[in-house]
């Protein structure tokens, strides 16, 4: 079931996203089945749903509209693409390794933290800039 969130909640979230994240600790994964990027709380809560903000990203959102994640759809194959100063949040992993004939049982990762730090501020404003687009928004100089 998708929750809905709202407007304040994005603004105040994705303004703050990156040290959001940091001072909660969040966990990058990834998983090589699906091609999803997660950056998460340790431990999402039981009652956060994902909702969708664009066509690929998403939050994982409570009832009282707390935000406990960023979730990311077709990340390999298309988001990295389109943003490749974000490719370093996959070293380490092996693309040749991610083949639907000899992907392991578990398939979700944990990517390491340093290599998505140094990218979290252009990640951040990424979201920003989606923000902007969907919104319709002029980006303040």
């Amino acid at each position: 079931m998708e929750a809905t969130i709202n407007t304040k909640s994005v603004l105040d979230f994705v303004y703050s996203f990156p040290d959001v994240a940091k001072r909660g600790n969040w966990v990058p994964r990834y998983d090589t089945e699906t091609d999803e990027f997660s950056l998460t709380a340790p431990r999402l809560s039981d009652s956060a749903r994902i909702s969708y903000f664009s066509d690929e990203i998403a939050f994982y959102v409570t009832p009282d509209q707390k935000i406990e994640g960023l979730f990311i759809e077709y990340f390999r194959n298309n988001f990295i693409q389109h943003h490749q100063d974000l490719e370093g949040i996959l070293s380490g992993i092996d693309p040749d390794k991610i083949s639907d004939s000899n992907v392991e049982e578990n398939a979700v990762v944990d990517l390491n933290q340093k290599e998505v730090d140094k990218v979290m501020p252009e990640l951040g404003e990424i979201i920003k800039s989606s923000l902007t687009d969907r919104l319709q928004l002029s980006p303040v100089e």
